[in-house]
């Protein structure tokens, strides 16, 4: 019996910096999807407001349009 708990501390031991390591991988990971969700949100939201300012562009542009054809 003291053989097996001999055994079972000394593999404990012996995974205890392997675990370590993979857990702090797991937090360097996390990390780095954090940062990535946070960039796609930035590109995402700058990729919708590009046609929102076209279109506010174009409706500008027809009011000016309207307002010189009435004001000739």
């Amino acid at each position: 019996m003291d053989n097996v708990a001999l055994v079972l501390a000394r593999l404990e031991g012996s995974l205890s910096p392997t675990l370590d390591k993979l857990t702090d991988q797991q937090k360097d990971q996390d990390a780095i999807l954090v940062d990535h969700e946070a960039r796609l949100r930035a590109v995402e939201r700058f990729r919708y407001s590009v046609p929102s300012l076209a279109v506010l562009a174009l409706l500008a542009d027809i009011a000016i349009g309207v307002f010189l054809v009435m004001h000739q």
